[in-house]
């Protein structure tokens, strides 16, 4: 469960991990069909910057 961009508590199907500047509310297109984006973290390197963002669908 994740919390979306309203703060509801809602099921995730899938987490992709990506570099792209994904948000909230985007759409993901893979295999003929849309995904909603639920929820985004951004996960940092060793240096404290933006390594990659993980993403719930």
């Amino acid at each position: 469960m994740v919390r979306d961009k309203e703060g509801r508590e809602v099921v995730s199907e899938a987490r992709v991990f990506c570099t792209e500047p994904i948000q909230p509310g985007d759409l993901l297109e893979y295999g003929g069909m849309e995904w909603p984006v639920l929820a985004v973290s951004t996960i940092p390197d060793l240096n404290g910057k933006e390594s990659h963002r993980e993403v719930a669908v």
